[in-house]
């Protein structure tokens, strides 16, 4: 289970997503986000992720990550990533090579008001 909140700014969507952490809820908000600013034609968005308890395994993050840029392939200017609660940078690193690669301008930030300052330098 997982509930989002939406802060709709002037240059982006923030989008807070708290729950439990597993393959199935980070599917799902991912997809919800997307959708959301697919409705709302925001071009930027801030994913502030608090999920709770063990991060997915890699292999999941791979699958999820490919399938996910293969649906916003061209849509988005930028993708800010904070994940709060992650003890290690590694599966989001891993997530920003992988959307990289395919074009998508992820970028992972430790700290959410560093992700809003890039979001806003992109014009």
């Amino acid at each position: 289970m997982y509930e989002i909140s939406y802060h709709s700014k002037t240059t982006y969507l923030h989008a807070i997503i708290t729950g439990d952490c597993n393959k199935m809820n980070v599917l799902g908000f991912l997809e919800e986000v997307v959708s959301k600013c697919f409705e709302l034609n925001h071009k930027k968005v801030l994913f502030e992720e608090r999920l709770i308890g063990p991060r997915i395994e890699t292999e999941d993050v791979y699958r999820i990550v490919s399938s996910m840029c293969a649906k916003v392939d061209g849509f988005f200017e930028a993708v800010a990533f904070v994940d709060t609660e992650a003890e290690s940078v590694i599966n989001t690193k891993f997530a920003e090579s992988i959307a990289d690669r395919r074009g998508i301008p992820l970028r992972v930030f430790f700290k959410v008001e560093d992700a809003k300052k890039w979001l806003n330098s992109k014009k």
